[in-house]
C-alpha cells in the first residue's frame, strides 16, 4: 500500500516541523507500515491546524510559526505512540519469521521412513538413479569418450553436492537452525 500522492508530496514539509519523525520512516518493505504512521502524522496536522487536508495543514505549519509549535507539540505527545505501533510492527514481523523457520526445521527432521527425512529419502533416490545412468553406460556398449564423460560428470555432480553440503548454504542454514547445546 504506497502512501498516497498528497502525503508523499506534503511530508517533507511536515518533517521539517517536526524532524524526530524522520526515525519512523524507512524505505522498502517498510512501505505499508510507513502508510498508517504518515495517515496519523496527517491527521494530527490536520486536527492542529484546523485544515481541510493535508496541503493545507503543511502550508499552515510552514508559513505559521504558531501552528508549527503545535504541530512539534502534538508529534512529541504522539511519538512514543506511533513508536510502539513501529515495534509492534517489527515484532509481528519476526515473530512470522520465527514461527516459519520453526515449521520448516521441525518439517525437515521429522522422519518419513523409518530415521529417514524427506530430504534424506529424495537424496537416496536420485543417487540411485544417477549411479543407476551411470552404471548403464559405463557397461554398457558406448564408446569411450562417452564413458569417460559420464565418469566426469559423476565425480564433479559428486563433488559439487558434497562441497555444497559442507561448505554452502546447507550447512549455514543446518548450523544457524540447530538447537542450542
Amino acid at each position: 500500500m504506497p502512501i498516497p500522492a498528497i502525503l508523499g508530496a506534503v511530508l517533507p514539509a511536515l518533517f521539517q516541523a517536526a524532524p524526530d519523525l524522520i526515525r519512523l520512516f524507512g524505505k522498502g518493505e517498510q512501505s505499508q507500515k510507513n502508510a498508517v504512521v504518515a495517515e496519523k502524522v496527517a491527521e494530527v496536522a490536520k486536527d492542529v491546524t484546523g485544515a481541510i487536508n493535508e496541503q493545507e495543514a503543511a502550508e499552515k505549519i510552514a508559513n505559521d510559526p504558531q501552528a508549527a509549535q503545535a504541530f512539534r507539540e502534538a508529534v512529541a505527545m504522539n511519538f512514543d505512540q506511533w513508536l510502539g505501533m513501529t515495534m509492534k510492527f517489527a515484532d509481528m514481523d519476526e515473530a512470522s519469521r520465527a514461527k516459519a523457520r520453526e515449521f520448516a526445521t521441525g518439517y525437515a527432521r521429522e522422519p518419513v521412513l523409518g530415521r529417514l527425512t524427506f530430504i534424506e529419502l529424495l537424496s537416496l533416490l536420485m543417487m540411485t538413479i544417477a549411479a543407476s545412468g551411470g552404471g548403464y553406460v559405463l557397461w554398457g556398449n558406448f564408446p569411450a569418450e562417452i564413458k569417460g564423460a559420464v565418469v566426469t560428470m559423476m565425480f564433479l555432480g559428486g563433488w559439487n553436492g558434497v562441497k555444497e553440503f559442507w561448505f554452502g548454504s546447507s550447512y549455514g542454514s543446518r548450523t544457524k537452525d540447530a538447537p542450542p547445546k
